[in-house]
């Protein structure tokens, strides 16, 4: 395979403008009239273009609109579900990008490949704003390749008024009371992990009775999903088409 690199100085401009404390407001109106605050401490930028590939829903419309306004610079925005299908694009020669979100455990997989460029960190002036929990993390040791940008967990959801009974743990979801009301995550990690979970396992087990015992016990659940869906779980939950399941907790709260 051949290894791509993947720029991430474009990063820089961006953490100065959304990460930094505001001076103030830069003068600069989004077309939805939101008003762009000016970075305390305005780079010079070179580069005319940025090219972003994101996670779906992460990067807000006004933010991307401020960047551009403010550093005069064209932001290209593509999007993906999943980091296997991130992983997938780029590891086939996709097209070359300056600023990923990969999540923590793919990270350690592309620095290994040689897929990632290192941060230099004279120019991160956030750095120190950044709360330190999220910081030198095992997959990126000392930070040389990524700063956090968002964390968040998964979690059952439900609504309340199509679930009186409100789920108590991950086992909740084989009751065949919910078959054909149910929305999952679609990431492998999540839904085998809370499946290990269910049968009392760790969720990093690596024994091959018990994985095949997950297996056994995920292939019960599987006819009773209506949907997987790791783009906008929140969309289904919110329209009616199902009552509950597995998302994101960023997506439970825009769906409340």
């Amino acid at each position: 395979m051949r290894n791509k690199m993947f720029k991430v100085f474009a990063v820089l401009a961006m953490a100065s403008m959304l990460l930094a404390a505001c001076g103030g407001k830069s003068g600069n109106v989004t077309s939805s009239g939101f008003a762009c605050p000016a970075p305390e401490n305005q780079m010079k930028v070179t580069s005319k273009e940025l090219n972003l590939y994101v996670w779906t829903e992460y990067i807000p419309t006004e933010w991307k609109e401020c960047f551009e306004l403010v550093y005069g610079v064209k932001i290209n925005h593509d999007e993906y579900s999943s980091n296997e299908d991130m992983y997938a694009k780029l590891s086939a020669g996709g097209s070359a990008y300056d600023l990923i979100q990969p999540t923590d455990y793919i990270v350690s997989l592309m620095i290994r490949n040689g897929m990632l460029q290192k941060l230099d960190k004279s120019k991160l002036s956030i750095l120190n704003n950044l709360d330190p929990n999220y910081m030198n993390q095992p997959f990126d040791p000392g930070n040389e390749y990524t700063i956090p940008y968002e964390g968040g967990l998964d979690a059952i959801v439900y609504n309340a008024d199509a679930v009186p009974a409100a789920p108590k743990s991950y086992a909740d979801l084989w009751n065949p009371e919910y078959a054909g009301r149910i929305v999952l995550l679609d990431d492998s990690r999540v839904i085998i992990g809370m499946t290990l979970l269910t049968l009392g396992y760790d969720v990093n087990t690596k024994d091959p009775a018990q994985l095949e015992e997950a297996k056994t016990k995920l292939a019960e659940l599987i006819p009773g999903v209506k949907l997987f869906d790791s783009d906008s779980p929140k969309t289904a939950l919110i329209a009616g088409d199902v009552d509950l399941g597995i998302v994101w907790t960023g997506e439970a709260y825009t769906a409340n």
